[in-house]
């Protein structure tokens, strides 16, 4: 239950326009919870979760590659923290902490 509050707060950061879709990568073991989750944010929010399970390794190498991902949420932490440290050290802040941005805004420092 922890960690659905966990998504469903992350997945909220990502702050959507209105029918916007999320992209969300996720370990294959994390599917039953997270389809709850993705439910509840869908009814919440009105926006559509377009979810992509998977191998966490596979997933992080996609995302490592460019592959659009506005959650990522990993059975083994050392990804997401790699991604973070890479963000942190890139840009100045953790990646898992931003806000997804508006069509047409810009963050500084990327």
């Amino acid at each position: 239950m922890r960690a659905q509050a966990i998504i469903f707060a992350m997945l909220a950061m990502t702050e959507p326009a209105a029918a916007e879709t999320v992209q969300l990568y996720a370990a294959g073991s994390l599917k039953a919870a997270l389809t709850d989750v993705s439910n509840a944010y869908e009814a919440s929010w009105g926006s559509k979760i377009e979810p992509k399970y998977g191998p966490s390794g596979l997933l992080k190498a996609e995302v490592a590659l460019g592959a659009k991902a506005d959650v990522f949420a990993s059975a083994n932490m050392e990804h997401p923290q790699a991604f973070a440290r890479r963000e942190k050290e890139r840009a100045g802040y953790p990646l898992c902490a931003q806000p997804a941005l508006r069509p047409g805004e810009t963050r500084s420092g990327s």
